[in-house]
């Protein structure tokens, strides 16, 4: 197809309102574990399990997770002659999601010449394009054999402790097999896709028939094997909940199989053509060495949209990059085009394969082609011709509940013998949810306490109080299509640190709170474009499930958005550079022990806004209103008020996120409470604001906070829209004051009001924000009037004007593509919530008793820039 004659504003208005439907207040919390619904259904249905004495043993390097990642780390250790190892893992044999993936028709959705690991250096060659699970959970037992890693391996084992001995500057890892395992150095590479998820549906837990996961797949009951046909559900009335990367590749051979298939879908994939086909041997002979390097990097380099003289894999995936360069960032007019081009043609070859127009309709995916990570398969769609298979679309809703008997959409009840859940992994859960157990470093702190406010690492690799710990995964790491190639650069990572300390004498390495502090600079000045991108795509675990009222903690958990090869390159120059930056390094002295540590720098940390009751005067006893506070600067100010001992009211129209910002700070021991307000409503400001004097008192601080800032380019602007951003970030702050002034003036005692606004105001501008500068720039008059007419009894006014930092509300605004002023860095990098909080924590205490009519700009330096 070589255009598209459609509206993309029509288009865009149909991808919304596709996304709106899907949007839940629960995002994540939706979905359940495992053994929370079924206590065996987390079971080994493949391997028995086989009992042994418990080992006690001290080893070099602990490699936790015999996946691909804990695989290749175990391989690389060995290449640099480090074999003193111990690889521990809960399933029966290598593999990790491979061992547990036995589902009919499961293949790798990326060229297996470039997914599976290794294939140079054991000599093997996949027998096709897409390889199929069987051969490669093979491939992973090769690997195992070649570097003897099954000599080193403790299979159907869990991690149930892990912690740091400054005395040994030693890991203790316990299991829950009884051994204790005393490691110089750890390794985590527990995967990204290896802890089933359930969805939550109300009775999931009633159903009277056969019920399991994909990843856990009974052939018991189904009867064959992955690579013979399942002879026993003939007759068999069976429910295949899910339509995403797992479904489209079982129901083909589910369908050829049961007696009637029920469809369950809440969002269709896209489902491109696969076109597999086997290695051609002549091909596989012309290979030279060093081509899986090669055709990895090249790969990687097309998804990147950088310019290559060959397209080496020219597959989907590729296809869709060398169409539109821009498919996974904010699009302008003519990249929307472009990416439309893919999705018509996607709904096209349904239209052309399936013969039921209803069903067509309801398989088409409306949203832009990189929201949901794109399916290509050859059999699938036609699956839906056959008599046996039905599909159940729930408009996005979901199942409504489970009975004894089957499963209930739109009030209809599906009756079915057994329900297969392909419901995918936790991908954005707590480490100790995603690992199953506790880590604890320097002085028995546990990693969960010590990434309360949010994770800290340097290259999402090491972590400041942890030594000698490697953790392989998405937090504030690289993200890639193939994974594989992060996981594989990774391991080279790990064993040529492990290998540098062995030879320099190094005891302990521990990333610096500098260097954790410039890392995380790094990762906000590389997240806008591809952040904004999911931010405004449909529902999916890539985007938390939409989620939006995301807290300053879960800002710090953002992968490195800056690109495969950029992440890549990173740690390629960083081990070549050899000076360990960021990492603190103890070296062993002659008599055994080790000498002071050599600290490679980084930038001076942020600062936190702990203590300021100590510095600015007590806000303990005061209320102090704050809009907006659900989530991004405002749950941040919220914050630093609590911990100044002021009792904070959460405002925001988000009641749930309100109440669940609220409720982590009375958790903690802070005081306060959250209460609903629309600030774009009058009527919701004078009850809001009443409600807030009867529950707590007359305020002594008000924050003006709550704002949008979509953008509409001034030659495309609706009047609608100029109204909607005037009403919420200027009328809203005024209706505010006067309301809470009212109540202040009443109370005499004076009072705070701070109003935050935007740099913007002084030049840092984006390109279509003409109401939001507007709207902003209001509060400056706002300001100055309030602090006339309220100084005489005793209440200051000022604003604040923000820079420099990145929210969940800028990264979720919609709009043209960011472009403009603003978008240069600040000189002293990107700030966050907790910099603009300390600044209102002071305006906000008795020590600004004689600061009115001010404006303070936090920008790091972006006003000289």
């Amino acid at each position: 197809m070589s255009a598209v004659h459609v509206s993309v504003e029509a288009l865009q208005a149909r991808y919304n309102a596709e996304r709106d439907k899907r949007l839940r207040a629960d995002t994540v919390s939706q979905y359940r574990d495992l053994g929370e619904v079924f206590a065996d259904i987390d079971r080994d249905p493949y391997t028995p399990r086989s009992e042994r004495d418990p080992i006690k043993q001290q080893v070099e390097v602990a490699v936790i997770g015999a996946g691909l990642g804990g695989l290749s780390a175990a391989a690389r250790l060995v290449e640099q002659g480090i074999t003193d190892i111990r690889i521990i893992d809960k399933a029966g044999d290598f593999g990790g999601t491979w061992y547990w993936n036995r589902y009919p028709g499961a293949a790798c959705d990326t060229e297996s010449y470039i997914y599976l690991p290794l294939l140079e250096e054991t000599g093997y060659v996949p027998t096709e394009k897409y390889a199929k699970a069987p051969e490669i959970f093979a491939h992973c037992q090769r690997i195992g054999r070649h570097f003897d890693l099954y000599s080193k391996a403790l299979f159907q084992t869990e991690v149930s402790d892990l912690s740091w001995s400054d005395a040994t500057s030693r890991w203790t890892v316990t299991t829950d097999r009884g051994d204790t395992l005393s490691a110089r150095f750890v390794v985590i590479a527990g995967g990204i896709l290896h802890v089933a998820k359930l969805p939550g549906i109300p009775g999931i837990d009633t159903f009277k028939g056969h019920a399991f996961h994909s990843s856990r797949w009974d052939y018991t009951y189904t009867g064959g094997s992955p690579t013979t046909p399942m002879d026993k559900l003939a007759g068999k009335r069976v429910a295949l909940v899910g339509t995403g990367a797992t479904s489209i590749q079982i129901l083909p051979r589910l369908a050829e199989a049961a007696g009637d298939v029920v469809v369950i879908q809440r969002t269709p994939s896209g489902v491109g053509v696969r076109a597999n086909r086997a290695t051609d041997p002549e091909w596989a002979g012309t290979l030279q060495p060093g081509w899986q390097r090669e055709r990895i990097e090249n790969f990687t380099r097309v998804v990147s949209s950088k310019p290559v003289e060959q397209d080496l894999v020219a597959d989907g995936w590729t296809e869709i990059f060398l169409r539109n360069p821009a498919a996974m960032s904010v699009m302008d007019e003519e990249q929307l085009r472009l990416d439309a081009i893919g999705m018509e043609a996607i709904r096209d070859r349904i239209d052309t394969i399936i013969g039921d127009q209803a069903t067509a309709e309801a398989l088409k995916p409306w949203y832009n082609q990189l929201c949901k990570r794109p399916c290509f398969h050859d059999e699938y769609l036609a699956a839906y011709n056959r008599p046996n298979v039905h599909l159940v679309d729930t408009a996005g809703r979901g199942v409504d509940r489970i009975t004894e008997t089957g499963l209930v959409v739109d009030g209809v009840e599906y009756e079915v013998d057994c329900i297969i859940y392909a419901s995918g992994f936790e991908t954005s859960s707590t480490h100790l949810r995603q690992l199953g157990f506790e880590i604890h470093g320097r002085n028995g702190v546990s990693l969960t306490h010590a990434w309360a406010e949010g994770a800290a690492t340097l290259h999402g690799v090491h972590a400041h109080g942890f030594p000698n710990l490697f953790r392989f995964s998405m937090l504030q790491g690289g993200i890639a299509i193939n994974f594989a190639h992060i996981l594989g650069e990774l391991a080279e990572h790990a064993a040529w640190i492990i290998r540098h300390c062995h030879d320099e004498g190094i005891v302990e390495i521990e990333a610096t709170e500098q260097g954790q502090s410039a890392w995380f600079q790094t990762l906000l000045a590389n997240m806008s474009s591809l952040g904004m991108f999911y931010a405004q795509c449909t529902p999916s675990y890539m985007n938390g499930e939409g989620s939006k009222a995301a807290s300053a903690a879960a800002m710090r958990s953002i992968p490195f958005f800056g690109g495969t090869l950029e992440y890549i390159e990173i740690l390629r120059a960083w081990r070549a550079a050899g000076a360990l930056d960021g990492l603190e390094a103890k070296r062993e002295t002659s008599a055994g022990g080790s000498e002071g540590a050599v600290t490679r720098g980084g930038s001076a940390d942020v600062g936190r806004p702990d203590g300021m009751s100590t510095v600015f005067g007590s806000l303990a006893g005061r209320v102090v209103v704050v809009t907006g506070a659900a989530g991004g600067i405002g749950a941040g100010i919220a914050k630093a008020i609590a911990e100044a001992g002021g009792t904070v009211v959460v405002v925001d129209i988000d009641d749930a996120g309100a109440a669940r910002h609220a409720a982590s700070l009375t958790d903690a021991g802070y005081a306060g409470g959250s209460i609903r307000i629309d600030v774009g409503d009058e009527a919701s400001i004078v009850e809001g604001c009443r409600r807030i004097v009867e529950e707590y008192g007359a305020p002594w601080a008000l924050i003006n906070n709550a704002g949008v800032q979509d953008r509409q380019l001034l030659l495309e602007a609706e009047a609608g829209e100029w109204d909607r951003v005037l009403r919420i970030n200027s009328r809203g702050p005024f209706l505010m004051t006067r309301e809470i002034a009212k109540a202040m003036v009443i109370s005499r005692m004076g009072g705070r009001i701070v109003n935050i606004a935007s740099s913007g105001v002084k030049g840092q501008l984006v390109r279509g924000h003409a109401a939001y500068a507007s709207s902003k720039t209001a509060l400056l008059g706002l300001t100055r009037v309030s602090a006339m007419e309220l100084a005489e009894h005793g209440i200051t006014v000022n604003t604040l004007l923000p820079g420099g930092v990145i929210t969940t509300g800028a990264v979720s605004s919609k709009g043209p593509p960011f472009d403009g002023p603003a978008l240069r860095p600040p000189p002293l990098g990107m700030c966050e919530p907790r910099d603009i909080a300390a600044a209102a924590v002071f305006l906000s205490s008795p020590a600004a008793r004689f600061i009115t009519n001010q404006t303070l700009s936090v920008d790091a330096g972006w006003g000289i820039s």
